[in-house]
């Protein structure tokens, strides 16, 4: 689908309408170290535009815990979803946080003593999130993927063995102590703006629910298509990041 007939799909449905990204392989390219990524202050100015025109909201939904998510942008002012849905902030800032219980805390620094020894390799970043920990394997995999493979699935293994919530994605794994789902976040914006239609833009396994969530609500759930993972769930397709930013241009037109 090219960006004008996307652009006039969503200028057909009805106001008000809720329009959710995705950060990572959505808003910006993926990086070999996901702790360096930011969201150019440009792109932020423009979401902020588009979600102050009549008839449109803005909103973030990502994996990424808050912390992380404050590295790349000033999220200020916009609905955002982080955690995989687990924590949702209104635009004046307003949260409910839910606690990690001893035992998951326990089991989380677990996994992570475990991956500093077991997996702590150049090619391999290791991410500390609130809520769970992810390994990284992209660099290793642009020089052996086959050892990539391997450890993103003893990440698993172990953390299956733990009693963590299994997560994977582009070139990495999450180990999460709480489970939750992107669907659930998106579904408690679109609900909490009164929105009457919803267009979700996702690029992995993780924005899998939430794309379907999106069509479930008679929306629009845009996938965003890579090498790496070319197809999924989604009445629409982009081609890449950079067509995301060109639709949100024409949109702004």
């Amino acid at each position: 689908m090219s960006v004008l007939e996307l652009k006039q799909k969503i200028e057909a449905l009805s106001p008000k309408r809720l329009i959710a990204f995705d950060v990572d392989g959505t808003l910006v390219e993926l990086t070999e170290n996901p702790n360096l990524t930011t969201v150019p202050e440009d792109l932020l100015a423009s979401l902020r535009k588009l979600g102050g025109r009549e008839g449109y909201c803005v909103a973030i939904v990502t994996g990424r815990d808050e912390k992380a998510l404050r590295r790349m942008l000033d999220f200020s002012g916009l609905w955002v979803a982080v955690e995989h849905g687990g924590l949702l902030f209104a635009p004046d800032g307003q949260h409910n946080e839910e606690q990690l219980s001893r035992d998951d805390a326990q089991r989380l620094t677990a996994f992570e003593n475990w991956a500093q020894l077991e997996l702590k390799r150049d090619g391999v970043e290791l991410e500390r999130k609130r809520t769970g920990r992810g390994v990284h394997v992209r660099k290793l995999a642009r020089d052996d993927a086959a050892l990539a493979a391997l450890i993103l699935e003893k990440a698993r293994h172990k953390a299956v063995q733990l009693g963590l919530h299994p997560r994977e994605g582009r070139m990495m794994f999450e180990a999460d102590a709480l489970q939750h789902n992107k669907a659930a976040g998106l579904e408690s914006i679109f609900q909490k703006l009164g929105a009457t239609s919803v267009v979700y833009l996702g690029d992995d396994i993780t924005d899998f629910p939430a794309l379907e969530k999106a069509m479930e609500l008679d929306g629009l759930g845009v996938f965003i298509s890579s090498d790496e993972r070319s197809e999924g769930p989604g009445n629409a397709i982009l081609q890449s990041v950079s067509e995301v930013h060109q639709l949100i241009t024409a949109l702004l037109e």
